[in-house]
């Protein structure tokens, strides 16, 4: 029984090692996502902040094409490629933040399995402690029953020994 109790306490040990691990690991990812998800809140801000500027830039190139369509070719046609170059911009720069984004989403589901597996490790370790128990009590009672009944044993044959010498 002995052997049994060190052999289940050597798991259960190990076990908590694993997990003490397993959680160091979880609280470091927590920090970095927490990180991760303040930059991206400012990247959403800084993508809205695009996007609004996208917008304008549009409605603006839009405004003064019509109020200037006959005035000014030339130079309507210079600020039409700036503006242009300016969209083409800020639509790649909205194009790395939706990747960007799309990174940090695995990274959550990551750490989601993580605790998920943190929690199925945690009910594995109390089913095997407790069915490590339960060997070791029935090894324990089985090695009581045996001295017990080797125990009344001597003392009838004690008894029948004293019966004769009587």
């Amino acid at each position: 029984p002995a052997a049994s109790l060190r052999r289940a306490m050597d798991i259960v040990q190990s076990r908590d090692d694993q997990l003490e691990n397993l959680l160091g690991a979880m609280e470091e990812l927590n920090g970095e996502l927490e990180g991760v998800r303040e930059k991206e809140l400012a990247w959403a801000a800084e993508r809205e902040e695009l996007l609004s500027q996208l917008k304008e830039s549009e409605i603006r190139k839009d405004h003064d094409a019509k109020s200037n369509n006959n005035n000014n070719n030339h130079q309507n046609s210079a600020l039409s490629l700036a503006e242009r170059e300016e969209l083409i911009q800020l639509r790649s720069e909205v194009a790395e933040y939706e990747v960007e984004f799309k990174g940090l989403k695995n990274q959550d589901i990551t750490i989601r399995k993580l605790e998920a597996k943190i929690e199925q490790l945690e009910k594995d370790r109390e089913h095997e402690l407790q069915t490590e128990l339960s060997k070791a009590r029935e090894e324990l009672a089985e090695v009581e029953g045996r001295r017990a009944t080797e125990a009344l044993e001597r003392e009838a044959i004690t008894s029948r020994k004293v019966q004769s010498l009587e």
